[in-house]
């Protein structure tokens, strides 16, 4: 297991940065290789609630399934891979207000890979904390209203 850590001082309550993070239908806003994410579980957002997402990975779609194994609202969402190449893996987001106007938001991914994967999870590592720092990056410039960074290939998770 590898765990890559990225945090980031956005200039909004952690009220409005929880609805966006823990909106899995965001997703594709800040996560440009998102190409769809589905709720596969009824009801509002909590432990057990069900997701897959479809991602282009090198010119192929892949999907992962996504499970939340933990919610606090305005405090931590985790989602746990249940299917794809990096099933077992865990994405955690934490808020914590600053003050009453800005928060620190912390995102902690424990990566594992499956399978042939296995291989390749160096590479595989390294080009996710590439991504983790856009993404998180990506999410603070849409939620203080600036354009999105321009941003190159994505691995391996939604």
């Amino acid at each position: 297991m590898v765990t890559i850590t990225e945090s980031t001082s956005i200039d909004r309550p952690v009220e409005e940065v929880w609805r966006f993070v823990s909106d899995p239908g965001n997703t594709p806003k800040w996560y440009q290789g998102t190409l769809e994410v589905r709720q596969r579980s009824e009801g509002p957002l909590a432990v057990g609630t069900m997701f897959a997402a479809a991602v282009r990975y090198r010119g192929r779609s892949l999907v992962f399934g996504a499970r939340c194994t933990a919610v606090d609202p305005n405090n931590e969402v985790t989602w746990g891979f249940t299917s794809g190449p990096t099933k077992g893996s865990k994405d955690t987001w934490r808020m914590e207000p600053n003050d009453e106007t800005s928060t620190r938001l912390t995102r902690i991914f424990e990566l594992r890979v499956s399978g042939a994967w296995r291989v390749i999870q160096p590479m595989i590592a390294r080009g996710t904390k590439r991504a983790h720092e856009a993404e998180i990056h990506n999410v603070k410039r849409i939620l203080e209203g600036e354009p999105q960074a321009e941003r190159g290939e994505r691995f391996l998770h939604p």
